[in-house]
């Protein structure tokens, strides 16, 4: 077998890459769903490479996998860099060895270097040792804090009784608003808390004027907030934002998706972590009122937002991810050290 690689922008690839998901187990609604809310059309923001497999002579090719380039801009020492996120790495079952998932990451990263000031990703565990093996090294790691909100599910994977684990979670929950009586209170003084069904301006001037402005972070506006969540085909999610009443101004906002009894924290951005604390206790009661157990947040923080939410409550969990990169040819002189502290979310990440 034989294989080689083509880079396409994306809506060049969007045929053969429907075509490709479809072969791996998607409905040509969900494919082409996915593809155009995943690649931006322009095209200099997104490009798909595709393996290609061609057997005996004559018998022409098939693309059995791909993987995307996104082009995001991202942040670093105040400078904000053209970066590659890798991501959408899918080779079909077949093809699933060393040497076809190799070739097609080596002439990805091989553009993808020249092209761009920095190339990274998130890879999954089996990708993991191509990345590293193209030289890649771990960049941040995202680590999950959970604040629980309703005890009665944990209380039951112990008790079997739902009527004694009720006995028990009731204490417990009303222990957890009398050690944080925040999760009841309104926004602070001087501040309201909004739903916003869109994006404006305000959120790209909240990010300018950003709280940990000295870590490396992927840059933030309208349009790819709006793109990125509330154009998201397959998971609803809701912006809440901490506005100044008198001048309507962003202090903090925070994206929430609600999947089952958990809510996952999406992205979270302040003027500084006081606001982001406030606009986190504030959506901790609003997922409470709607009944879930618990509200998680997996992201790579610096120390000061780390203690902001233990002091809301949060507690580490065993789940993390790993961003991994490596400088592309423009930072010939180096990378900058701020490439090893970075404050990520899950907006961060390729899906």
């Amino acid at each position: 077998m034989k294989y080689s690689v083509r880079g396409l922008c994306a809506a060049e690839a969007r045929p053969e890459v429907i075509d490709l998901w479809q072969r791996l187990g998607a409905s040509e609604s969900d494919a082409r769903s996915r593809f155009d809310w995943a690649f931006d059309p322009g095209p200099e923001r997104s490009r798909c490479f595709l393996l290609d497999a061609s057997g005996a002579p004559g018998s022409g090719s098939t693309v059995v996998g791909m993987v995307g380039i996104y082009a995001r801009d991202v942040v670093v020492e105040g400078t904000r860099r053209r970066a590659a996120l890798l991501g959408g790495f899918q080779v079909e079952k077949n093809h699933r060895t060393f040497f076809p998932a190799l070739t097609l990451q080596r002439a990805t990263f091989g553009w993808a270097r020249r092209e761009f000031d920095l190339v990274y990703g998130f890879p999954n565990p089996s990708a993991s040792p191509i990345m590293k093996k193209l030289g890649f090294g771990p960049f941040a790691h995202l680590e999950r804090h959970v604040l629980v909100l309703h005890h009665l599910r944990y209380v039951e994977q112990v008790w079997a009784g739902r009527g004694l684990a009720k006995l028990i979670a009731a204490p417990l929950d009303a222990y957890r608003l009398l050690v944080q009586p925040g999760l009841v209170r309104g926004a602070p003084r001087g501040r309201a808390w909004r739903r916003f069904d869109s994006v404006d301006a305000r959120f790209a001037r909240l990010f300018d004027a950003r709280a940990l402005p000295e870590n490396s972070a992927g840059s933030r506006d309208g349009a790819f907030l709006q793109r990125r969540f509330l154009e998201r085909p397959d998971e609803r999610t809701t912006v809440y934002g901490l506005c100044a009443r008198d001048s309507g101004e962003l202090d903090a906002w925070v994206v929430v998706h609600v999947g089952g009894d958990v809510a996952h924290v999406r992205d979270l951005q302040g003027r500084d972590v006081k606001a982001m604390c406030s606009a986190l206790r504030l959506v901790a009661n609003e997922v409470r009122k709607q009944g879930c157990a618990s509200l998680s947040f997996l992201c790579a923080a610096p120390p000061a937002l780390v203690a902001g939410l233990w002091s809301l409550g949060f507690q580490a969990r065993p789940s993390a991810r790993v961003m991994i990169g490596l400088p592309g040819d423009r930072l010939a002189d180096g990378p900058p050290s701020s490439l090893q502290r970075w404050y990520l979310t899950e907006a961060d990440e390729d899906q």
